[in-house]
Protein backbone atom coordinates (compact mmCIF):
# COMPACT_ATOMS: atom_id res chain seq x y z
CA UNK A 1 0.00 0.00 0.00
CA UNK A 2 1.16 3.69 -0.92
CA UNK A 3 0.57 7.00 0.37
CA UNK A 4 0.66 9.57 -2.39
CA UNK A 5 -0.13 13.62 -1.68
CA UNK A 6 -1.49 16.18 -4.05
CA UNK A 7 -2.02 19.76 -3.26
CA UNK A 8 -5.18 20.59 -4.14
CA UNK A 9 -7.06 24.25 -3.61
CA UNK A 10 -3.98 25.19 -1.72
CA UNK A 11 -4.85 22.10 1.21
CA UNK A 12 -2.45 19.47 1.05
CA UNK A 13 -4.84 16.44 0.83
CA UNK A 14 -3.76 12.57 1.23
CA UNK A 15 -4.86 10.12 -0.84
CA UNK A 16 -4.18 6.11 -0.38
CA UNK A 17 -3.31 4.09 -3.61
CA UNK A 18 -4.17 0.75 -3.12
CA UNK A 19 -2.87 -1.86 -6.39
CA UNK A 20 -5.03 -5.16 -7.07
CA UNK A 21 -3.16 -7.44 -5.03
CA UNK A 22 -4.12 -4.73 -2.25
CA UNK A 23 -7.67 -4.67 -2.62
CA UNK A 24 -8.12 -8.43 -3.01
CA UNK A 25 -5.87 -9.23 0.24
CA UNK A 26 -8.17 -6.57 2.46
CA UNK A 27 -11.27 -8.09 1.16
CA UNK A 28 -9.33 -11.35 2.46
CA UNK A 29 -9.36 -9.69 6.12
CA UNK A 30 -13.49 -9.67 5.53
CA UNK A 31 -13.34 -12.79 6.36
CA UNK A 32 -11.09 -13.60 9.59
CA UNK A 33 -12.00 -14.24 12.67
CA UNK A 34 -10.55 -11.45 14.48
CA UNK A 35 -13.63 -8.55 14.46
CA UNK A 36 -11.70 -5.93 14.56
CA UNK A 37 -9.73 -7.25 11.31
CA UNK A 38 -12.73 -7.13 9.77
CA UNK A 39 -14.10 -3.76 10.92
CA UNK A 40 -10.58 -2.01 9.54
CA UNK A 41 -10.65 -3.88 6.29
CA UNK A 42 -14.28 -2.78 5.85
CA UNK A 43 -13.19 1.04 6.99
CA UNK A 44 -10.42 0.75 4.38
CA UNK A 45 -12.02 -0.31 1.68
CA UNK A 46 -14.95 2.16 2.08
CA UNK A 47 -12.38 4.75 2.22
CA UNK A 48 -11.56 4.03 -1.31
CA UNK A 49 -14.53 3.47 -3.21
CA UNK A 50 -14.69 7.22 -4.66
CA UNK A 51 -11.31 6.14 -6.13
CA UNK A 52 -11.46 2.45 -7.17
CA UNK A 53 -15.46 2.23 -7.32
CA UNK A 54 -14.70 -0.73 -9.92
CA UNK A 55 -12.04 -2.52 -9.15
CA UNK A 56 -13.33 -3.29 -5.33
CA UNK A 57 -17.24 -4.32 -7.08
CA UNK A 58 -14.88 -6.03 -9.08
CA UNK A 59 -12.92 -8.14 -6.46
CA UNK A 60 -16.15 -8.60 -4.35
CA UNK A 61 -18.25 -10.16 -6.76
CA UNK A 62 -15.23 -12.68 -7.43
CA UNK A 63 -15.53 -13.18 -3.52
CA UNK A 64 -18.96 -13.57 -2.94
CA UNK A 65 -19.54 -17.16 -4.57
CA UNK A 66 -16.79 -18.52 -1.95
CA UNK A 67 -19.69 -18.74 0.58
CA UNK A 68 -18.17 -17.11 3.18
CA UNK A 69 -20.89 -15.12 5.78
CA UNK A 70 -18.55 -12.31 6.56
CA UNK A 71 -17.47 -11.36 3.59
CA UNK A 72 -20.87 -11.62 2.15
CA UNK A 73 -22.40 -9.38 5.05
CA UNK A 74 -19.26 -7.00 4.40
CA UNK A 75 -19.66 -6.88 0.44
CA UNK A 76 -23.81 -6.10 1.10
CA UNK A 77 -22.42 -3.20 3.27
CA UNK A 78 -20.11 -1.93 0.93
CA UNK A 79 -21.92 -1.78 -2.13
CA UNK A 80 -24.36 -0.13 -0.67
CA UNK A 81 -22.09 3.31 -0.82
CA UNK A 82 -21.28 2.61 -4.57
CA UNK A 83 -23.22 3.77 -7.63
CA UNK A 84 -23.54 2.58 -11.49
CA UNK A 85 -19.85 1.71 -11.64
CA UNK A 86 -20.16 -1.21 -9.64
CA UNK A 87 -23.99 -1.74 -10.93
CA UNK A 88 -22.27 -2.54 -14.13
CA UNK A 89 -19.71 -5.24 -12.83
CA UNK A 90 -22.60 -6.69 -10.49
CA UNK A 91 -24.96 -7.10 -14.01
CA UNK A 92 -21.85 -8.60 -16.03
CA UNK A 93 -20.07 -10.38 -13.46
CA UNK A 94 -23.07 -11.60 -11.01
CA UNK A 95 -26.15 -11.65 -12.74
CA UNK A 96 -24.94 -13.68 -16.21
CA UNK A 97 -22.77 -15.80 -14.18
CA UNK A 98 -24.54 -19.75 -14.00
CA UNK A 99 -24.03 -19.69 -10.68
CA UNK A 100 -27.35 -18.98 -8.96
CA UNK A 101 -26.31 -18.36 -5.84
CA UNK A 102 -24.18 -15.29 -6.80
CA UNK A 103 -27.17 -14.25 -8.48
CA UNK A 104 -29.09 -13.89 -5.58
CA UNK A 105 -26.93 -12.14 -3.84
CA UNK A 106 -25.68 -10.13 -6.70
CA UNK A 107 -29.25 -9.10 -6.72
CA UNK A 108 -29.17 -7.89 -2.76
CA UNK A 109 -26.22 -6.11 -4.04
CA UNK A 110 -28.00 -4.41 -6.83
CA UNK A 111 -31.20 -3.44 -4.45
CA UNK A 112 -28.58 -1.40 -2.12
CA UNK A 113 -27.14 0.04 -4.70
CA UNK A 114 -27.14 3.98 -5.19
CA UNK A 115 -28.38 4.17 -8.34
CA UNK A 116 -31.97 5.34 -10.34
CA UNK A 117 -30.29 2.58 -13.15
CA UNK A 118 -31.14 -0.30 -10.61
CA UNK A 119 -34.62 -0.17 -10.52
CA UNK A 120 -34.57 -1.50 -14.45
CA UNK A 121 -32.66 -5.17 -13.22
CA UNK A 122 -35.27 -5.47 -10.21
CA UNK A 123 -37.64 -5.22 -12.68
CA UNK A 124 -36.17 -7.99 -14.60
CA UNK A 125 -34.87 -9.91 -11.75
CA UNK A 126 -38.91 -10.30 -10.73
CA UNK A 127 -39.07 -12.53 -13.81
CA UNK A 128 -36.47 -15.14 -12.76
CA UNK A 129 -36.71 -18.27 -12.59
CA UNK A 130 -35.71 -18.35 -9.33
CA UNK A 131 -37.82 -17.89 -6.77
CA UNK A 132 -34.76 -16.20 -4.12
CA UNK A 133 -33.78 -14.16 -7.18
CA UNK A 134 -37.36 -12.66 -7.61
CA UNK A 135 -37.56 -12.50 -3.64
CA UNK A 136 -34.66 -10.21 -3.40
CA UNK A 137 -36.06 -8.34 -6.95
CA UNK A 138 -39.33 -7.75 -4.69
CA UNK A 139 -37.20 -6.63 -1.76
CA UNK A 140 -34.70 -3.61 -3.86
CA UNK A 141 -38.11 -2.26 -5.54
CA UNK A 142 -39.07 -0.85 -2.09
CA UNK A 143 -36.69 2.01 -2.76
CA UNK A 144 -38.15 3.03 -6.34
CA UNK A 145 -42.05 4.14 -5.84
CA UNK A 146 -42.32 4.94 -9.65
CA UNK A 147 -45.79 4.00 -12.07
CA UNK A 148 -43.36 0.82 -13.47
CA UNK A 149 -42.19 -0.65 -10.52
CA UNK A 150 -45.47 -0.53 -8.88
CA UNK A 151 -46.79 -2.30 -11.85
CA UNK A 152 -44.49 -4.61 -11.70
CA UNK A 153 -44.90 -5.19 -7.64
CA UNK A 154 -48.14 -5.36 -8.48
CA UNK A 155 -47.89 -8.37 -10.60
CA UNK A 156 -45.19 -10.49 -8.35
CA UNK A 157 -48.65 -10.29 -5.70
CA UNK A 158 -49.63 -13.37 -7.97
CA UNK A 159 -46.68 -14.81 -8.00
CA UNK A 160 -46.61 -18.74 -6.89
CA UNK A 161 -44.56 -18.40 -4.03
CA UNK A 162 -46.02 -17.09 -0.93
CA UNK A 163 -42.83 -15.65 0.46
CA UNK A 164 -42.60 -13.74 -2.76
CA UNK A 165 -45.82 -12.25 -3.01
CA UNK A 166 -45.60 -11.44 0.77
CA UNK A 167 -42.20 -9.62 -0.19
CA UNK A 168 -44.00 -7.64 -2.87
CA UNK A 169 -46.88 -6.86 -0.59
CA UNK A 170 -44.79 -5.48 1.76
CA UNK A 171 -42.53 -3.33 -0.84
CA UNK A 172 -45.68 -1.71 -2.01
CA UNK A 173 -46.61 -0.51 1.29
CA UNK A 174 -43.95 2.08 0.78
CA UNK A 175 -45.45 3.13 -2.80
CA UNK A 176 -47.24 5.90 -1.45
CA UNK A 177 -51.98 5.83 -1.65
CA UNK A 178 -51.58 3.52 -5.57
CA UNK A 179 -49.24 0.91 -3.62
CA UNK A 180 -50.96 0.95 -0.07
CA UNK A 181 -54.72 0.66 -2.57
CA UNK A 182 -53.08 -2.26 -4.40
CA UNK A 183 -52.32 -4.29 -1.59
CA UNK A 184 -55.72 -3.76 0.54
CA UNK A 185 -57.47 -4.86 -2.82
CA UNK A 186 -55.20 -7.99 -3.13
CA UNK A 187 -56.87 -11.46 -2.31
CA UNK A 188 -54.30 -13.71 -2.15
CA UNK A 189 -55.47 -17.72 -1.94
CA UNK A 190 -53.79 -17.81 1.73
CA UNK A 191 -52.50 -14.98 3.70
CA UNK A 192 -50.81 -15.16 6.64
CA UNK A 193 -51.83 -13.86 9.91
CA UNK A 194 -49.35 -11.60 10.89
CA UNK A 195 -50.01 -10.15 6.61
CA UNK A 196 -53.62 -9.99 7.61
CA UNK A 197 -53.36 -7.97 10.43
CA UNK A 198 -50.58 -5.62 8.70
CA UNK A 199 -52.25 -5.21 5.26
CA UNK A 200 -56.02 -5.44 6.54
CA UNK A 201 -57.80 -1.98 6.18
CA UNK A 202 -58.04 -0.26 9.60
CA UNK A 203 -61.74 -1.05 10.80
CA UNK A 204 -63.68 2.64 11.50
CA UNK A 205 -64.17 3.42 14.77
CA UNK A 206 -67.51 3.84 16.36
CA UNK A 207 -69.01 6.33 17.55
CA UNK A 208 -70.86 6.89 20.51
CA UNK A 209 -70.40 5.88 24.20
CA UNK A 210 -70.30 2.41 26.04
CA UNK A 211 -73.65 1.47 28.32
CA UNK A 212 -77.50 1.15 28.52
CA UNK A 213 -78.94 1.60 24.97
CA UNK A 214 -82.50 0.30 26.14
CA UNK A 215 -84.49 -0.32 29.42
CA UNK A 216 -86.69 -2.48 29.60
CA UNK A 217 -88.94 -4.35 32.28
CA UNK A 218 -87.34 -8.10 31.82
CA UNK A 219 -86.04 -9.89 35.11
CA UNK A 220 -83.67 -12.66 34.76
CA UNK A 221 -84.61 -15.94 35.60
CA UNK A 222 -81.98 -18.47 36.82
CA UNK A 223 -81.62 -20.75 33.87
CA UNK A 224 -81.59 -19.08 31.16
CA UNK A 225 -79.70 -16.74 28.65
CA UNK A 226 -80.31 -13.38 27.90
CA UNK A 227 -79.31 -11.63 24.76
CA UNK A 228 -80.34 -8.96 22.01
CA UNK A 229 -82.14 -10.74 18.87
CA UNK A 230 -81.51 -9.81 15.58
CA UNK A 231 -84.78 -8.09 15.86
CA UNK A 232 -83.70 -5.62 18.35
CA UNK A 233 -85.40 -7.50 20.94
CA UNK A 234 -84.61 -9.28 24.11
CA UNK A 235 -84.58 -12.74 23.59
CA UNK A 236 -83.76 -15.78 26.32
CA UNK A 237 -83.00 -18.93 25.52
CA UNK A 238 -83.34 -22.44 28.16
CA UNK A 239 -79.24 -23.30 28.77
CA UNK A 240 -78.50 -27.47 28.90
CA UNK A 241 -78.31 -28.70 32.56
CA UNK A 242 -77.47 -32.44 33.30
CA UNK A 243 -79.82 -34.27 31.99
CA UNK A 244 -82.66 -30.95 30.64
CA UNK A 245 -81.91 -30.02 27.08
CA UNK A 246 -81.46 -26.58 25.95
CA UNK A 247 -82.74 -24.08 23.12
CA UNK A 248 -86.56 -23.40 23.04
CA UNK A 249 -85.81 -19.39 21.95
CA UNK A 250 -88.66 -16.57 22.89
CA UNK A 251 -89.05 -13.25 23.02
CA UNK A 252 -89.42 -11.32 26.56
CA UNK A 253 -89.43 -7.99 25.81
CA UNK A 254 -89.61 -5.15 23.29
CA UNK A 255 -86.49 -3.13 22.91
CA UNK A 256 -86.50 -1.81 19.42
CA UNK A 257 -82.14 -1.36 19.44
CA UNK A 258 -80.47 -0.86 16.21
CA UNK A 259 -77.32 -2.37 16.28
CA UNK A 260 -74.00 -0.42 15.06
CA UNK A 261 -70.96 -2.06 13.97
CA UNK A 262 -67.88 -2.09 15.66
CA UNK A 263 -70.39 -2.89 19.29
CA UNK A 264 -71.42 -5.79 21.37
CA UNK A 265 -74.85 -6.16 22.55
CA UNK A 266 -75.79 -7.87 25.55
CA UNK A 267 -78.45 -7.74 28.53
CA UNK A 268 -77.03 -6.74 31.75
CA UNK A 269 -77.94 -7.61 35.44
CA UNK A 270 -81.03 -5.34 35.68
CA UNK A 271 -82.36 -6.39 32.32
CA UNK A 272 -81.39 -3.72 30.24
CA UNK A 273 -79.75 -3.77 26.88
CA UNK A 274 -76.19 -2.12 26.83
CA UNK A 275 -73.44 -2.38 24.69
CA UNK A 276 -69.72 -2.25 24.94
CA UNK A 277 -67.03 -1.84 21.92
CA UNK A 278 -66.24 -5.20 20.64
CA UNK A 279 -62.03 -6.01 20.24
CA UNK A 280 -61.10 -7.68 17.43
CA UNK A 281 -58.48 -9.71 17.68
CA UNK A 282 -55.27 -9.95 15.03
Amino acid sequence: MRDVFIWSDGWLRQVIYVFSSDVEELITHLGREDAQARRDALEQLGAQIPFREKQIAAALVAQLGSGDHFVRQAALELFGSMGEQALEVLVNDGLNAGNVFLQRIAMDAIGRINSGESKTYLVIGLTSPDRYVRWQAAKGLRMFSSDDSTAALSKALYDPIPHVRNRAAESLMRHGPEGRALVENWKPRRRARGLRKKFRRPAPKPKGESGVVAETSVKKESGYLYYLGKDGDVWRTRMARGTEKGGGGEKVAKAGVTRESGWLYYVDKEGNVARTLLKRGG
